[in-house]
């Protein structure tokens, strides 16, 4: 079971279900939906009336993620899980999930309580249409994780937000953070084909400074492959990235039939100081 708190402001209270509801000593309440999923995004907490990603960026990750992109990077995600070696059902906690992929990913093979949060509704809809085995929460992730002082043996974050003090908050002195990144040659194809340079940004120095206060850094794992895209997929990958709304960019794309791209993600291990 996946503890939930009130985000009204200076709330923060427990929530508790009640039939279609949740809702906390002081009143708040909260709808669930008809897929099960909980909005607790709090209007100050918005910087557009529609936050996050689009519903055509959703949809075409999930078309990216269903192809096969990224189940290296899932298999790897699962694979450092494995060496915790946790005695009882452990509780993960994704960060960013986007639309569950790699969340549902990891509860196919470990029995575990889960929870994904994302600020995008069109995210967390899909996700609890297709993977019913999670707790499924719309908020922001910039402000305040939604559940109680160490209710987790996992938190990840996955190329998404990274909010080093409330990691730690949620997370058990015993637990463990993942953190991925691209790498600095990830999909250097395109950005050579689209913005005619291919620049190496290497985060690495910049993750381990942002959680060097709160946590100790245990290890780095690398999972760099290469897959062939036709145009579709092609045009998915773009749907999925900031750049692909740059109407520039956009016409020089229009030009590529389809192009064999890397895909290369960093994976850092931390556990809470």
């Amino acid at each position: 079971m996946i503890n939930l708190l009130c985000t009204v402001r200076n709330c923060h209270k427990a929530l508790q279900r009640a039939e279609k509801i949740f809702v906390c000593p002081l009143g708040h309440s909260f709808d669930i939906s008809s897929r099960g999923y909980v909005n607790l995004l709090q209007p100050q907490d918005k910087r557009s009336l529609n936050p996050g990603d689009s519903k055509q960026a959703v949809v075409a990750r999930h078309r990216l993620l269903m192809s096969g992109q990224d189940n290296r990077v899932a298999d790897k995600i699962v694979e450092i899980i494995k060496d915790f070696n946790f005695e009882n059902f452990p509780k993960i906690l994704d960060v960013g999930c986007g639309e569950g992929f790699y969340l549902n990913s990891i509860m196919n093979k470990y029995s575990a309580y889960a929870s994904g949060l994302d600020i995008s509704v069109e995210a967390i809809d899909l996700a609890s249409r297709y993977y019913k085995n999670a707790t499924w929460i719309v908020t922001n992730a910039d402000r305040f994780l939604p559940y109680p002082d160490k209710e987790f043996n996992i938190v990840m974050s996955i190329t998404a937000r990274k909010n080093p003090s409330e990691f730690k908050r949620v997370l058990l002195p015993e637990g463990y953070l993942l953190i991925v990144v691209p790498a600095p040659d990830d999909l250097i194809e395109l950005r050579e084909s689209i913005m005619e340079k291919g620049v190496l940004r290497d985060r690495s120095e910049n993750t381990l400074e942002l959680f060097n206060r709160d946590f100790v850094f245990l290890n780095l794992s690398t999972v760099k492959y290469q897959q062939h895209l036709n145009k579709d997929l092609l045009n998915d990958l773009l749907l999925t990235t900031y750049r692909g709304a740059r109407h520039r960019e956009k016409e020089k794309f229009d030009k590529l039939e389809e192009m064999t791209i890397t895909f290369s993600r960093q994976i850092f291990c931390f556990r809470p100081k």
